[in-house]
């Protein structure tokens, strides 16, 4: 995909310039699967993918995760796992 100047874009580093160290992961019992929605939702596109503006991702990834009847746990996971593989 080309920048705005018309050229294209480099490939994404190897390592984020964002990357950060622990992540402290707390289960607040009243989160909801349209708070994480809203929260994530100026990042993603539609069906929860995340391209990078600035440059060209070097690799794709695909996860699946079966959840039957445990919303409350997938909130949370959607929570975190959304901005760690961001």
């Amino acid at each position: 995909m080309p920048a705005t100047s018309g050229r294209p874009l480099e490939p994404c580093p190897d390592i984020p310039p964002n990357l950060q160290g622990v992540l402290h992961v707390e289960f607040r019992t009243n989160r909801t699967l349209e708070d994480v929605r809203q929260h994530l939702s100026p990042l993603l596109q539609q069906g929860g993918r995340y391209k990078p503006a600035n440059c060209v991702a070097k690799q794709k990834v695909a996860i699946i995760i079966p959840f039957r009847n445990r919303y409350e746990h997938l909130s949370h996971w959607l929570h975190y796992l959304h901005p760690i593989l961001i």
